[in-house]
Parts: C-alpha cells; sequence; structure tokens
C-alpha cells in the first residue's frame, strides 16, 4: 500500500488545527489535525482541472468537502 503524502502549506503550519492534503487519483484529501485532542478528521473533494497536487506552498481552491472515514482514505491508496 502506498501511504498518501500529506502536504502543510505555510500558513497552516503552527497551529493547533493543522490542516494538511494529499492528491490521490483524482481526488484531494484534507486531513485535520487538533493538536489539543490528537482528533483526525477527513474529507475528499475532487481535484480542479488546473490542480497539479503540489501543495507543501498553497492549500488547494476546492471549495466543495465531503467527510470521508479514515478506512476509506486507506482504500484509496490501496487502489491507487
Amino acid at each position: 500500500m502506498k501511504k498518501p503524502r500529506f502536504y502543510t502549506p505555510p500558513r497552516n503550519q503552527g497551529q493547533i488545527v493543522i490542516v494538511s492534503y494529499a492528491y490521490v487519483d483524482g481526488y484531494v484529501i484534507r486531513q485535520r489535525v487538533d493538536q489539543s485532542d490528537r482528533s483526525v478528521e477527513y474529507a475528499v473533494s475532487r481535484a480542479l482541472p488546473d490542480d497539479d497536487g503540489e501543495y507543501w506552498s498553497a492549500a488547494p481552491k476546492n471549495e466543495d468537502w465531503d467527510p470521508i472515514s479514515r478506512e476509506d482514505v486507506i482504500r484509496m491508496m490501496e487502489e491507487q
């Protein structure tokens, strides 16, 4: 299984809630980690046409996100 590579844009670094993004086969996965209670949430969105998956410098411009489970994220990685 290939592990997703989540990137945290500079404006999201050093926060209580860290938001990172991964590009997987035409989709963007958003990961939110709350440092106060260590909870993790995932959401998914279709990648935009000009999306290159390079999220270390800026967050994706997606506006529509759907919640997704950790198990679904793992499944997406296995299918890649």
